[in-house]
């Protein structure tokens, strides 16, 4: 038996599409619990409109924590072992329950699953690197997850994860009002601390990725990354191999935030402060020549390499 968890804060064009991607589920036995945000625009209205009791909806009046306080409410609403993720705006293929059944079967000792996942932005789609290089694996246990994640082969994605209720509460959950962006991977960094993770190769889920508006103007893109303190609470009881791997899973989701701070000149006199320099002293190195640079040039260079991005991404689903 699985619950479902999506949050939910004005998506009335792709709610019903991710309802119903869960409710067309191969596998029958779950709960879908919608927390919705105190949604301005009619996404509670379609919600409320779709007639199944597997539905359970619950409401946040104040929506200033964001999606983390909306996942660790249902969370806390869930009454079944096994926790899945859904944001409303992205959708699973109709088998993803029944690939996380035969993983938890196949692997019953482990607590933490997941399936591959492709991102969709427009006419292209591609599949992420852990995928591309470990799709021939098939279904395998990962017990490296920091260091693959840090060499750019994340397993892992909120929308294709499944994790014991209990397992993930003893994780600390959601980083909930303490960050409002990077709080998965931090919360990922956090969980894997005592867990293996279960994967295979089926593509359970598609993200909706935009990219053109992927790079955000709020502050949290140049404040110094929420993991970098997270990790700083966990390092000292760590042992030393752990502490760098760590530590590289840090540096690794921090560069992106790095980059945009000296891009835009917003606090990049204290944003390598959020870096570990011990443990990637050429990226600390690329970053402080980086800064020496006006930031009129820097957004020249930054605006022709995303469009080049977007020019010749190609599809990886072959």
């Amino acid at each position: 038996m699985f619950s479902v968890i999506i949050p939910l804060y004005n998506k009335e064009k792709y709610i019903e599409r991710a309802v119903y991607s869960v409710l067309n589920q191969s596998i029958k036995n779950f709960e879908l619990i919608i927390v919705n945000d105190n949604s301005t625009d009619n996404s509670l209205k379609i919600v409320e409109n779709i007639s199944d009791l597997r539905i359970k909806i619950f409401n946040r009046i104040n929506n200033e924590s964001g999606g983390y306080a909306a996942r660790n409410l249902g969370i806390s609403k869930s009454k079944f072992e096994y926790i899945c993720f859904l944001d409303a705006d992205d959708y699973w293929n109709p088998d993803f329950l029944k690939e996380i059944n035969n993983l938890i079967k196949k692997y019953p000792e482990e607590k933490v699953f997941s399936t591959a996942w492709k991102e969709k932005s427009g006419n292209i789609e591609k599949t992420n690197s852990y995928f591309n290089r470990h799709k021939n694996k098939g279904i395998h246990l990962i017990t490296d997850f920091y260091k693959q994640s840090s060499a750019g082969c994340n397993p892992i994605h909120t929308i294709t994860l499944c994790v014991k209720k209990s397992v993930i509460i003893e994780a600390g959950l959601f980083p909930e009002g303490k960050c409002k962006r990077g709080g998965d991977i931090e919360t990922w960094m956090r969980l894997m601390l005592k867990n293996n993770l279960v994967w295979t190769p089926y593509i359970g889920a598609v993200y909706s990725k935009d990219i053109d508006n992927s790079v955000t103007k709020s502050i949290s893109d140049f404040a110094i990354p929420y993991i970098y303190f997270s990790s700083q609470n966990i390092l000292n009881n760590l042992n030393t191999e752990k502490a760098f791997l760590i530590k590289k899973y840090s540096n690794y989701y921090s560069k992106i935030s790095i980059l945009h701070s000296i891009v835009f000149n917003i606090n990049k006199k204290i944003i390598l402060n959020g870096f570990y320099k011990e443990v990637d002293f050429w990226f600390y190195l690329f970053f402080r020549i980086l800064k020496i640079f006006p930031s009129f040039i820097l957004k020249l260079f930054y605006l022709i390499y995303r469009k080049l991005m977007l020019k010749f991404s190609k599809n990886d689903l072959g």
